[in-house]
This record gives structure tokens, C-alpha cells and sequence, in this order.
């Protein structure tokens, strides 16, 4: 068992000191393995190829949080790519395969551009965050994972080093609790 599994998926093709900041602040823990899925697969056809590494890397985790910074009020390319060629093998091509996955806890971790008060009723994106992430709780409920509270960081693009740093120190005490988390 490989503990909490963080696959990081932001694209990079604008650095993001935010996510780096987060991914720096966990990378020590004790049973967290940070993986970056962009760097290790740059073309989508790169993580096709490893489609049989990626599901024992998927099934031999604790517990599973996916990273990614809010792409047009979604995931990143590359993350729906992983949904894509991963879960719909577990959960409809090899059900068999995805038993082994009930009950694991997943949490998300998104990065917003812009601040929490653009994203609620009335706001320039309508919907608060947690409603535009609702595609990933069904998700878990389709794999019969167990959804945990998603970490959320708003107003990344306006953030200074202090604001980032407080940001990471959060995520890190975030995943400190999630590991604590157990399959049911």
C-alpha cells in the first residue's frame, strides 16, 4: 500500500507557485506520494501507454487525492484523460477490477484563479466551487470510493509569497487529517 496517493495534474504551461507551494509543503510527509502526472506523462498518449501502471498505482493506495487547478470551471485536460482511461476501465470495462477500489477514500484538492467571492450565487462564475466539483463526488459515488470535503484555495493568481506559504501550510495540515482516513 502506497498510503495517500496526491496526483497533481496542472498542466504547467503556466507555472503555478500555488500548486508547487502545496505540493512542496507534503512531498515530506511520512505515506504521501505526490505524483506529477503532467511531467510524468506530457502527451495523453504517454499516459495511455501506462494504463496497466496506473491502475496498480491507483489500486495500491490508501486513500486518493487529485490536485488540479480549476480549468474552465472543470478539471484539467490531462485529469478527465485519467478519469477517462482508469476509472471507466475499474468501474465499467473490468468491474471486477474496480472492488478492489470500494470504499477508498478520494478528496479533492482545487486551485481557483480568482477569489471565493466570485464563485456564488450572483458572482461573475454563478456557483460556488463545490457545486462545479459535484461531477467528481458523483464520480466517487459511482465507484462506491468515500468522499471526503474537498480542499479548496481561492485567489491564487492574487496570492504573495506569505499568502501562498499559509495556503500550503493549510493543504499540508488538510492531508495530515485525510490520512488519517480509512476505507469503510
Amino acid at each position: 500500500m502506497s498510503g495517500t496517493l496526491i496526483l497533481k495534474f496542472h498542466p504547467g504551461y503556466q507555472p503555478s507557485k500555488l500548486n508547487l507551494a502545496m505540493t512542496e509543503a507534503v512531498s515530506g510527509m511520512a505515506g504521501v506520494d505526490v505524483v506529477d502526472m503532467y511531467a510524468l506523462y506530457p502527451h495523453e498518449d504517454d499516459l495511455k501507454a501506462a494504463e496497466e501502471f496506473e491502475v496498480g498505482r491507483l489500486c495500491r493506495a490508501e486513500r486518493l487525492c487529485v490536485q488540479f487547478p480549476v480549468h474552465w470551471f472543470a478539471s484539467t485536460p490531462r485529469a478527465m484523460a485519467w478519469q477517462d482511461l482508469v476509472l471507466n476501465r475499474m468501474f465499467f470495462l473490468r468491474p471486477d477490477e474496480g472492488k478492489a477500489l470500494r470504499g477508498l477514500p478520494l478528496m479533492i484538492s482545487a486551485t481557483a484563479g480568482q477569489g471565493r467571492e466570485t464563485y456564488r450565487p450572483g458572482g461573475e462564475n454563478l456557483y460556488p466551487l463545490e457545486e462545479l466539483l459535484r461531477p467528481w463526488e458523483c464520480t466517487a459515488n459511482q465507484g462506491h470510493f468515500a468522499w471526503h470535503p474537498p480542499f479548496l484555495a481561492y485567489g491564487a493568481d492574487d496570492l504573495d509569497d506569505t499568502g501562498r506559504a499559509e495556503v500550503a501550510r493549510h493543504f499540508a495540515r488538510h492531508i495530515a487529517q485525510f490520512a488519517a482516513a480509512t476505507r469503510s
